[in-house]
């Protein structure tokens, strides 16, 4: 089994997030975040990755053989929460950065981020053209006399 790696950040840091990782049946994606996310670190986990092995239907008189996962690597995540109520999201180290740091006036160094949300909000990353064009879209939905959309 892998040690973990020499650490770079300690549980409780501020990080930056680039990209978050899914693992399913022994496999992993890594899915890229658009817009920079600020987040804590509140733990670590050991991912095991390889191949799934069916199992396979036995006779009346036969063992039953389960599903099972054929470990060939393993792999340590960090868990980053980005709000309180959040579920932490598992972030590989290579994806991590430390967020820049900012200078108040009176010489305090301040993160970009002053502690967690209650609960992160996802921010929607259109443009103002797409903007405009659903203002117009819904400018022209039928409405009540209390101006409420009709179904």
């Amino acid at each position: 089994m892998k040690s973990f790696p020499k650490e770079r950040f300690q549980i409780g840091a501020w990080v930056q997030i680039k990209a978050s990782v899914e693992f399913h049946q022994g496999q992993y994606r890594r899915n890229e975040i658009r817009d920079p996310t600020y987040g804590q670190i509140v733990g670590a986990a050991l991912r095991c990755l390889g191949k799934r092995e069916s199992g396979r239907p036995t006779n009346y008189n036969e063992d039953y053989d389960p599903p099972y996962l054929t470990v060939e690597e393993t792999m340590y995540v960090w868990l980053v929460r980005r709000g309180i109520t959040n579920k932490p999201i598992e972030v590989l180290d290579e994806d991590l950065e430390s967020p820049p740091v900012f200078e108040i006036s009176d010489g305090k160094v301040t993160w970009p981020c002053h502690g967690l949300p209650w609960q992160h909000a996802r921010r929607h990353s259109w443009t103002d053209a797409e903007r405009e064009q659903l203002r117009e879209n819904m400018s022209d939905a039928p409405r009540d006399k209390k101006g409420r959309w009709l179904a």
